[in-house]
C-alpha cells in the first residue's frame, strides 16, 4: 500500500513521505560490537557484518560489528587469565589479544576446557553459527579410495591437541575407537577442517584434496560465545547480531565459502573425554 501511495502523491508530498520513512528506519542508537573469530571464519563474519551495518533491529538500534581474526589458543589463554585461571596450550606462540564482546572459536572443545573457570563470564546461551567437517588433507592420487581413508591404517600428521583443535578431534576419536593411530608422522596426511583446506588451496600452488576419514572426526561448529554483556544495549546488540546469522543472506555467504549451516543442536565434548585425550598425547 505504501508504494502505491508514493506513486500517486504529488512530488512534494512524495518527498515528505520518503523523509518520514527514512526517519522511521534510521538508527535510534548505534552500538559497537567487537567479534573475535577463528581465522578461517573471520572473513565470512566480516563480510556479513558489512552487509548488516545499517540495518535496524527490532529495538531500533544498529549494530556496528567489528570482526577480527584471533587465534583460539591465544584467546582461551586471555580469557582464562582474565578470570583468575589458566589453560595449558603447550608450546603454542600465544599472542596478546583483547577480550571481545563475542568470541567465535572453531571448536566447542575450547569451551569444555574453560568451563568452570570463568566465574560466569560466558553467556549461558551459546549457539553454533556454522559447521565444517574435519578430515585429512592429501595430495591427489595418494589414497586408494579418494572418498575416504581409515584412521587405523593411515599416517597422520597431527599437531599438539592442546593448541590445535583439529588434532584434538583425532585424539578424541581415539578415545572411542581404540584402533585409531596416535603416532604423528610429519610426512603424513595433515588433519584440518575443510574450510582451512579451501583457504590453503587459494593461497598455495600445492593443491590438496579433502578426504573425510573413518571413523569420522567431530566437525568444527564455530560457537557464538558472548562475553560479559553487562549493559542492556550491548546485550541487545549481541542478540541482534546472533539473530542476523540465521538469515538466508548469511547462509549464502557460508555456502560460498565452503561452510555449512549449523546444526540446531550444539555438541560439547565432555570434560572426561578431553582429559583422556590430553593424557594420551602426553604419554
Amino acid at each position: 500500500m505504501g508504494l502505491a501511495m508514493v506513486l500517486v502523491l504529488a512530488p512534494v508530498a512524495g518527498v515528505a513521505l520518503g523523509t518520514a520513512i527514512e526517519g522511521a528506519n534510521a538508527c535510534s542508537d548505534k552500538v559497537e560490537l567487537t567479534v573475535a573469530a577463528a581465522p578461517e571464519i573471520a572473513p565470512v563474519l566480516k563480510t556479513h557484518a558489512k552487509q548488516q551495518a545499517d540495518k535496524v533491529t527490532s529495538e531500533g538500534i544498529c549494530v556496528d560489528a567489528t570482526v577480527v581474526p584471533a587465534d583460539s589458543a591465544s584467546m582461551a589463554v586471555a580469557m582464562a587469565e582474565a578470570n583468575g585461571s589458566e589453560i595449558d596450550v603447550g608450546d603454542a606462540a600465544v599472542e596478546k589479544v583483547e577480550i571481545p564482546d563475542v568470541w567465535v572459536p572453531e571448536s566447542t572443545v575450547w569451551l569444555t576446557r574453560l568451563t568452570g573457570n570463568l566465574n560466569g563470564a560466558l553467556d549461558e546461551r551459546i549457539d553454533s553459527v556454522a559447521e565444517a567437517p574435519v578430515g585429512l588433507a592429501i595430495k591427489h592420487g595418494e589414497a586408494d579410495q579418494e572418498t575416504g581413508v581409515s584412521l587405523t591404517s593411515t599416517d597422520v600428521a597431527t599437531s599438539d591437541p592442546r593448541s590445535d583443535a583439529a588434532s584434538m578431534a583425532v585424539y578424541l576419536a581415539s578415545s572411542t575407537n581404540k584402533g585409531v593411530s596416535l603416532t604423528s608422522n610429519p610426512d603424513g596426511a595433515k588433519v584440518m577442517s575443510q574450510t582451512a583446506l579451501t583457504q590453503h588451496n587459494k593461497n598455495s600452488d600445492e593443491k590438496l584434496m579433502f578426504v573425510e576419514p573413518f571413523p569420522q572426526l567431530a566437525p568444527f561448529e564455530y560457537p557464538y560465545v558472548p562475553y560479559n554483556t553487562e549493559t542492556a544495549d550491548l546485550q541487545a546488540a549481541t542478540d541482534a547480531f546472533r539473530s542476523s546469522l540465521l538469515s538466508n543472506g548469511f547462509s549464502n555467504i557460508l555456502a560460498s565459502n565452503g561452510l555449512r549451516s549449523p546444526s540446531p543442536y550444539l555438541e560439547f565434548p565432555d570434560a572426561d573425554s578431553v582429559d583422556e585425550a590430553l593424557k594420551a598425547y602426553k604419554k
